[in-house]
């Protein structure tokens, strides 16, 4: 796995900021993960941003696991 920084996120953005955040990465993402956050937030998170990018788009709980290849 390969990490990389970004700079510019702030883990105190809200709904609308962090939606537009992705979009402004100019990406086409395979697999998006929201990991951070009330469960329930999380999942409806991934559903909007799976939505909107039309990718596969989850809310891991721990110990999910997942290939990505």
């Amino acid at each position: 796995m390969e990490n990389k920084t970004i700079e510019g996120f702030s883990g105190h953005s809200d709904r609308r900021q962090l939606i537009a955040f992705v979009r402004d990465m100019n990406q086409q993402f395979r697999n998006v993960f929201t990991m951070h956050g009330e469960p329930g937030k999380c999942e409806n998170m991934a559903k909007t941003l799976g939505y909107i990018f039309k990718t596969e788009a989850r809310a891991p709980m721990n110990l999910d696991g997942f290939r990505i290849a």
